[in-house]
């Protein structure tokens, strides 16, 4: 909270701050996009491995591994990281940067 309450102070308007904090959001989606989509296939195979040995007789995989659940996942990982990097950008825009920089934290 001070750093955008610095960065306020010295004048950095809300575009300046979305381009600070749009690299927070890129990084921070594709690390939990790698890991989700690591547990996704992993979770994938072994459903389909337990499947398989509980039903003997079963020769296909009963959960396919689906690029449209992949995508979706993406989506609603991306959409999430940008609300938690935007909107409390949008609110703290409203306040005067010398009070974030004091306080420290805004509630």
């Amino acid at each position: 909270m001070k750093q955008i309450g610095i960065l306020s102070a010295l004048g950095a308007g809300f575009k300046d701050l979305g381009k600070v904090y749009g690299s927070a959001i890129a990084v921070m989606c594709s690390v939990v996009a790698s890991i989700s989509l690591v547990i996704q296939i992993c979770s994938v195979k072994w459903l389909n491995v337990y499947l398989r040995n509980d039903i003997r007789d079963l020769y296909f995989d009963l959960i396919p591994f689906s690029i449209v659940a992949t995508s979706l996942l993406l989506v609603i990982i991306v959409t999430v990281a940008i609300a938690g990097c935007f909107i409390p950008l949008i609110r703290l825009r409203k306040i005067d940067p010398t009070k974030i920089i004091n306080k420290g934290q805004v509630k």
